[in-house]
């Protein structure tokens, strides 16, 4: 959000491109969900296996399937473009960084910032293989079965994500000045008063309970 709003040109209507992207969110989420729900449910397979439902589960009910091999086609070529889409917002907050502070051409900076990425992600590839025994924190009960990949998928998905919408929310309601997101939001004054009590009140107490559900 925060990667691709900051190349959002001035005569662009935020409340217009919000509306768009939640609105396709939602569709693409509804869509997934009617695709693979329906397979997960009539092969008497657990919802909630996480990761290996998409890429251990799904494959091996693809293949009994009519016309399983253009779906599961289909599905992972969505799922690389979802990944490459989501990988381009991610890079471009460390890139943009060096790029600014250390005065780097874009191409060094994005080539850096991808390799730590992909070493990094060596790492919870391992936990499928060579590292599968190694539980880091298995001095702890919750975390006792936990490997580095369980780990770092807990720590993004339980905690960053949540603590990034905090920020957010803080930044815009709290901490940015008012004639900035009037300029954003344009004629949309009425809107604007809504979204402001939004982040400045309910949405943090909202994440705040998300993250407590998370311990």
């Amino acid at each position: 959000m925060i990667a691709y709003g900051s190349h959002v040109t001035e005569d662009e209507s935020l409340p217009k491109a919000a509306a768009v992207v939640v609105a396709s969110i939602v569709a693409a989420s509804i869509l997934a969900s009617l695709l693979i729900f329906p397979l997960v449910f009539g092969n008497g397979v657990d919802p909630a296996q996480g990761p290996q439902l998409a890429f251990i589960v799904l494959p091996s009910i693809f293949v009994e399937m009519p016309g399983g091999a253009f779906v599961g086609t289909l599905f992972f070529v969505l799922l690389a473009f979802a990944a490459l889409t989501s990988s381009i917002a991610g890079l471009e907050p460390a890139a943009g960084w060096l790029m600014e502070r250390l005065a780097m051409g874009r191409v060094q900076a994005v080539s850096l910032v991808a390799l730590a990425a992909w070493l990094l992600g060596l790492t919870t590839v391992l936990s499928f293989n060579h590292w599968r025994d190694w539980h880091p924190l298995d001095s702890y009960e919750r975390f006792a079965t936990a490997t580095l990949f369980d780990l770092t998928d807990f720590l993004a998905a339980n905690l960053l994500l949540p603590l990034g919408a905090f920020l957010t929310c803080v930044l815009v309601g709290w901490r940015l000045e008012r004639e900035t997101v009037a300029a954003d939001f344009g004629a949309h004054s009425r809107l604007r008063g809504v979204l402001l009590v939004l982040l400045k009140y309910l949405c943090p107490l909202a994440i705040v309970g998300v993250l407590a559900s998370a311990f």
